[in-house]
């Protein structure tokens, strides 16, 4: 097989891994902020090592600062639905039978 193939094969490889790992770690820390609304380092940590007990101490860094953010933008958008259901009773209750 040629060099570059095997580069290309690898590479796609990886890009796949990494799509299926984003996938599961977007789908189980939606889950998690069902639970919990501020998870403890540790949970992430252990999450993210359960998904992938290869990842390394530079990754699980990086992708603790990433869920944070996620948790972040899963808190703006839960507000921002709740914010949207209170107003719909409040017209739905003021508004004269």
């Amino acid at each position: 097989m040629d060099q570059p193939i095997i580069i290309v094969i690898l590479h796609l490889y990886v890009v796949l891994y990494d799509a299926e790992f984003n996938k599961i770690l977007i789908d189980e820390l939606k889950l998690l902020f069902l639970r919990v609304r501020n998870p403890s380092d540790n949970s992430l940590e252990i999450l993210l090592k359960t998904i992938d007990p290869t990842i390394s101490l530079n990754q699980l860094k990086d992708y603790i600062t990433i869920c944070r953010g996620k948790f972040s933008d899963f808190r703006y958008n839960y507000k921002g639905i709740i914010l949207k259901k209170a107003r719909d009773l409040e017209i739905h209750f003021s508004t004269p039978l």
